[in-house]
This record gives structure tokens, C-alpha cells and sequence, in this order.
């Protein structure tokens, strides 16, 4: 009987953690920003297998829109939105905040492995050509 049950836990704990392994993560954001003074939004996107190096020199003038798996955009002093179930893998996910008239004020990434990281920070810098205009 015992060792019929303690079969039955063993099926139970590895189905368990095979379902686990298989569902795509729910991400959340945050973004650190050293001030809001100029910034009318923040904008973040997802990109799967990118590099930071690559993205943040192109996101200057705002976040390309191809490759990106996901994309969120709200104000600040407002909770970022989760970016919600991506796919379980490396990931460079880039933030920028940009000013009234569109310009690129601020720019960051972090390259993360979403294998068991749900929550992701990114601290953003100044944008050092400050492009972008709206459009």
C-alpha cells in the first residue's frame, strides 16, 4: 500500500514540475529612471535572442518595432504593465523614456534568461544623442 502511494506522490511531484517547465513565465517590469523631469512616457520591448549592445545604440530614436515579442508603453509614476507570458529564453528587454516631443531622454536594457526570472528591472541612463521626434 505504502509503496503504491509513494508511487503515485512521485507521478504527482514530476507531472507537476513538467507542467511548471512547460508554461511560459508571466513577466513583470519595472523601470528606474534617475528623474522623471522631462518625460511625458516609457516604452519597453522584448526581443528575443537580441543584444543589448545592438538594441540600445538603435533605440536612441525610439524602440524598433520588428523583432519584438512584446511592447508596453505608459506614463510615469504609473505601475508598468506586465509585459505579459513570453516563451521561456534569453531576451533583451530595452526601455526608453521619452519627452514631449518625442525625443529619446533616456535609454536601458537588461539581457535576461526567462527560464526562472519573472521580474525584470532595468535602470535607464541618458540617451546620449537624445533623437526621435514625433511624428
Amino acid at each position: 500500500m505504502k509503496t503504491k502511494l509513494a508511487r503515485r506522490a512521485s507521478l504527482l511531484l514530476v507531472t507537476s514540475a513538467f507542467l511548471q517547465c512547460r508554461t511560459n513565465p508571466i513577466v513583470n517590469f519595472s523601470v528606474v529612471l534617475p528623474s522623471n523631469d522631462g518625460v511625458a512616457w516609457i516604452e519597453v520591448a522584448a526581443y528575443p535572442g537580441a543584444s543589448c549592445n545592438a538594441l540600445v545604440a538603435l533605440s536612441e530614436s525610439g524602440l524598433p518595432a520588428e523583432g519584438a515579442s512584446m511592447r508596453a508603453i505608459w506614463k510615469p509614476g504609473e505601475a508598468a504593465p506586465p509585459l505579459g507570458d513570453l516563451p521561456k529564453r534569453d531576451y533583451a528587454f530595452v526601455a526608453t523614456a521619452k519627452g514631449a516631443n518625442c525625443e529619446v531622454v533616456l535609454v536601458g536594457c537588461s539581457s535576461v534568461d526567462i527560464f526562472d526570472v519573472c521580474d525584470i528591472t532595468v535602470t535607464l541612463g541618458t540617451a546620449p544623442n537624445r533623437l526621435g521626434a514625433c511624428g
